[in-house]
Order: structure tokens, then sequence, then C-alpha cells
């Protein structure tokens, strides 16, 4: 029989999960999912849906690897030879290398609406990588994954609560789920989302390095299922969001010409 698991002990257990469902709230949810939502109505939700579907267990082999072995799979990567680790490097610098830069760009752009700070986009991106920098080197690990738990609730929240604000706008007939018609554009831009919904394969690499850095500074590996559970909520949380901001885009915007 299942052992049963109070609210506080699944908070202790979360972690590289959440952080995984932070980093995944990138240019695919703030930007390609609204954008699905705003040209496409609801009608690229099947796509979503399925580009979620078929990278679940990719994703969550670094958890699995990461709570069998002990090591991240860049260690592995190492122990297969030269050109493994050469293939996930390329990997790397074509998905991963450039989306903090485009995620602080977006960051900068949400900071100058809001707050009305004077600054230059190229200055205030700048600001917003170095404060980053910073405050995972002063805190490390444990500072990090504090600070993301608390901003992934508090962002989740407005989320739905932004949802549902606007729900009713949504135009829910049959016609709406329709595949839209195939040209070149629409092509590309499933291809695009596809790839990044709800993030790039090697975002399990990452996850195995949390996990392992999560165990050096508390000493403990999480148990198989502890880890599964860390990683489903984190999938499945931005599995949500991206159907959330799909929703957004399309009570808001579809229709209207906007992209």
């Amino acid at each position: 029989m299942p052992e049963s698991r109070s609210f506080s002990d699944i908070v202790k257990i979360i972690g590289p999960g959440i952080l995984y469902a932070a980093a995944a709230v990138g240019i695919s949810h703030l930007v390609q999912a609204t954008r699905a939502g705003a040209v496409y109505g609801l009608s690229l939700t099947a796509v979503i849906i399925f580009a979620c579907m078929v990278k679940y267990p990719g994703i969550r082999f670094g958890t699995d690897y990461a709570v069998a072995t002990g090591n991240n799979l860049i260690i592995s990567y190492i122990k297969q030879g030269r050109l493994a680790l050469a293939v996930f490097l390329l990997n790397v610098v074509f998905t991963v290398l450039f989306v903090p830069v485009a995620i602080a760009l977006v960051t900068a752009g949400l900071l100058k609406g809001i707050a009305g700070i004077d600054l230059s986009d190229l200055v205030l991106t700048a600001i917003v990588l170095f404060s980053a920098g910073i405050i995972l080197i002063r805190g490390q690990y444990r500072f990090l994954e504090r600070m993301t738990k608390l901003l992934v609730a508090v962002f989740t929240v407005l989320i739905f609560i932004a949802v549902v604000v606007v729900i009713g706008k949504v135009d829910w007939g049959p016609g709406n789920f329709l595949p839209p018609p195939i040209n070149p554009p629409t092509l590309f831009f499933i291809v695009i989302i596809t790839g990044f919904m709800p993030s790039p394969m090697t975002a399990g690499t990452i996850i195995s390095l949390w996990i392992t850095a999560k165990a050096r500074q508390t000493g403990v590996l999480p148990t198989h299922a502890e880890a599964r559970l860390d990683f489903n909520i984190g999938y499945f949380t931005s599995f949500i969001l991206a159907l959330s901001f799909m929703l957004l885009g399309a009570g808001i915007m579809y229709g209207t010409g906007v992209e």
C-alpha cells in the first residue's frame, strides 16, 4: 500500500521539478503558446498536447538516471566518449545557449512595460542576466530552489486568475479545434512550437544536474518515488501553463489581427 504524504512532505521533496517548470515557462510559453492561441485559436491544442506527451519519457530520463546512479547525464556522456559529448554540446549550442538571453530579453521587456524603467533593451537585459548570475553564485542551489518555489506558486496562481477572466471570450465551437490550413508559415510555426514545447529535450540533462546539486547540499539522494513525484509535479505544471497561455492568446488576441 503506497505511503501517504502530507503537503509539507511534498513541499520538502519537490525542487528540481519546480525548477524545470520555471525554466520551461520561457519563450515556449510566454511567446509561442500565447502566439498559438492568438493566431490559431484552439486549433493547435492537439499539437501542444502531443508534444508534451511524446517528450515526457525522454525528459524524465534525466531524473531516473540521476537517482539510479547518483551522477548527472553529462558524466554519462563523458563516459561514452568524445563523440557523444560533442553531439550533446552541439545540441546545447542550438537549443539552450541562446535561450537564457532570449528569456532575459523578454523579462527586460516586461520590466519596461510594467515598471516603466527607462533603459535600453540591451542594458536592461544585461542587468537581468548579471543579477541572476550573482544570485546563483552567492545563494547556490538552495536559494535558487526556495526562490523558485515561491515564484512558480505566485506566477501559476496569477496565470490561472487571468485565464478565468478571459475564458468566457474563447470560442469553444468545434470548428475552432480543427487543424489550421497547412502552409509554409504554419508548418514552420508547428515545428518550432513542437521543438520547444514544453521544453527542449536537453532539459533532462539540466534536471539531472539539479538533482545531484541538491543531493550534494542536503547529503541525501531522493528515492525513485520521490524524484518521480517531483518531476511529475513540475512537468504537469509546465503542461497546464502551456495550455493556459494558449487560452490567454485565444481569449484576448484571436481574431483581432494581433500576433
